[in-house]
């Protein structure tokens, strides 16, 4: 009779090591599916938020557009103002008699050289 002995020991602490490796290794990789998801659905809200702003800048662009429209319109109507402006005020400095143009509450709106003349006073 032989009786013989192995000392499995240490294949047993590699076997029991192998085992809580891979419980760790499960643990990470359902981590990262996790992780993954989470970044899938902040991709899928970031790519939301971008249509948004795409959107929003194609409003922006067209408020801008128009903006720029109205402001030119703007211009050539002050630059037509001034045209009138200048032309009554020529028209008013000509005339020889003395003109007030008053509003519906008495203020002075225009006054002539002939009223300074007249009244001895200026139009401020």
């Amino acid at each position: 009779m032989s009786v013989v002995f192995h000392d499995v020991t240490a294949t047993r602490a590699l076997l029991d090591e192998l085992a809580h490796t891979n419980r760790q290794l499960e643990a990470a990789y359902e981590e990262l599916q996790s992780t993954n998801e989470e970044l899938e659905t902040t991709n899928e809200e970031l790519q939301s938020t971008v249509e948004e702003l795409e959107t929003t800048n194609e409003e922006f662009q067209s408020t801008n557009d128009e903006l720029q429209a109205i402001n030119e319109a703007l211009r050539e109507r002050g630059i037509e103002l001034d045209e009138v402006n200048s032309f009554l005020q020529s028209v008013l400095t000509s005339i020889r008699s003395g003109i007030a143009v008053v509003d519906t509450e008495m203020g002075v709106l225009a006054w002539n050289p002939g009223a300074e003349e007249l009244w001895g006073l200026r139009q401020d």
